[in-house]
């Protein structure tokens, strides 16, 4: 089954509308007001009202959440072959989407410093990028961070994980 479902805060579901979560919380169905992802290239899995281990790569990490809209918290900076940028920022984090979104202009500079070419090479010799995250480093290599997707069962196209938007 495909679909959506948003985690969010009430302040932009519609109608301010109680989350799945804060419902699910409220009927006293979890045992605990928590939820997890784990996504790789091959599927992913998704936990409610708890951790389980035998998903964990590492130990959790938690952010207090400056803005309870999206799961904002506060931005570090992006590191990589271009410096450092987006100091002292806002971050949000959220699980619906593969891409990197930022400022037009400081993503131009990311994107001229990580170029991704469509037939993968570069994934052999691109540098990996640490973001900070409320005072914590959390660095991907570029096989984890580049998307890629399988065109036919021996192809496999790359694209920048990064986008410019000015919102």
């Amino acid at each position: 089954m495909d679909g959506i479902l948003g985690l969010a805060f009430p302040r932009i579901s519609l109608d301010n509308s109680l989350t799945v979560m804060q419902n699910a919380w409220n009927q006293q169905a979890l045992d605990e007001n928590i939820f997890a992802f784990l996504m790789t290239l091959e599927g992913g899995h998704i936990d409610f009202g708890g951790l389980d281990p035998t998903y964990m790569v590492t130990e959790p990490t938690y952010f207090p959440v400056t803005l309870a809209a999206y799961w904002e918290t506060r931005f570090d900076g992006m590191t990589g072959p271009w410096g450092t940028v987006g100091s002292n920022g806002r971050v949000i984090l959220d699980t619906g989407t593969s891409i990197i979104v930022g400022p037009t202009d400081l993503i131009q500079t990311v994107i001229e410093s990580y170029p991704v070419d469509a037939q993968c090479h570069s994934l052999a010799w691109l540098e990996p990028v640490t973001f900070g995250i409320y005072g914590q480093d959390f660095t991907l290599s570029a096989d984890q961070l580049v998307v890629q997707e399988q065109i036919t069962p021996t192809q496999t196209q790359c694209m920048a994980p990064f986008e410019g938007m000015d919102l």
